[in-house]
């Protein structure tokens, strides 16, 4: 793609390994015209400019409403596991959004409710999944991250069911894996991020209609569903 700029790095694996705004915010990427510090400790260094995340871009496809009356729903569900967040957040009545305490407070309490609430454990638990997939296509020991994922409530039996499922998945369709959490950065759109996996088809691979041919070099996005640790009636 015009204006894209992709960067292999094989020794870093996560999305933090562009310099970001924040703790996961935006990247940033040094300036797509070669530019550098003229002083200072950086100087001769390349100068950093602040770009967009992919997802970001994505939301102004899709309908983000109801992932925010979920968001919503489980901090009220925090504060109710952990009722003391009303002591911690009652400052908040005297303040207003323009005071820096407001922002800070509010910040805090929100963040403790959802870890309360364990809102993002759906999201722990799939960015555990990548990493198990990662392990696997470079050949790493997963019995450390194993033993991670049995604090994310996933049974080591499961783990070892997603990998095997993730090797069969590679055999079935015939991928080649030549890249993995490979860094992105489109000047263009002035974005930034990862690709789950770069491939290339070693045989024809056909939907419907539709053949794409043995050689074709692909992005392939990985998406986990949802856990279950115990059965589910029929």
């Amino acid at each position: 793609m015009t204006g894209t700029r992709l960067i292999v790095d094989k020794d870093t694996r996560t999305p933090g390994d562009f310099k970001r705004k924040g703790v996961d915010g935006a990247p940033y990427v040094s300036d797509p015209d070669g530019a550098v510090v003229k002083s200072g400790a950086r100087k001769g260094e390349p100068k950093w400019k602040l770009y967009g995340r992919p997802s970001s871009l994505g939301k102004k496809l899709g309908d983000s409403y109801r992932l925010s009356l979920y968001q919503r729903r489980m901090v009220a569900k925090g504060f109710a596991v952990a009722p003391d967040l009303l002591e911690q957040a009652a400052p908040l009545v005297d303040l207003t959004n323009d005071d820096a305490e407001f922002r800070t407070i509010g910040d805090a309490v929100v963040a403790a409710a959802e870890r309360a609430a364990k809102a993002s454990l759906a999201a722990d638990r799939g960015t555990h999944g990548h990493a198990l997939t990662e392990d696997h296509d470079r050949e790493g020991d997963p019995i450390a991250r194993m033993e991670h994922g049995e604090t994310l409530g996933i049974p080591t039996p499961s783990q070892h069911a997603l990998v095997e499922a993730w090797r069969q998945v590679l055999d079935r369709y015939g991928l080649e894996v030549l890249a993995t959490e490979a860094k992105v950065v489109n000047d263009a759109l002035r974005v930034a991020g990862t690709l789950d996996r770069i491939v290339r088809l070693t045989r024809d691979l056909t939907f419907g209609d539709v053949t794409l041919p043995a050689g074709l070099v692909l992005v392939l996005d990985i998406k986990t569903g949802k856990l279950r640790t115990k059965e589910v009636a029929a």
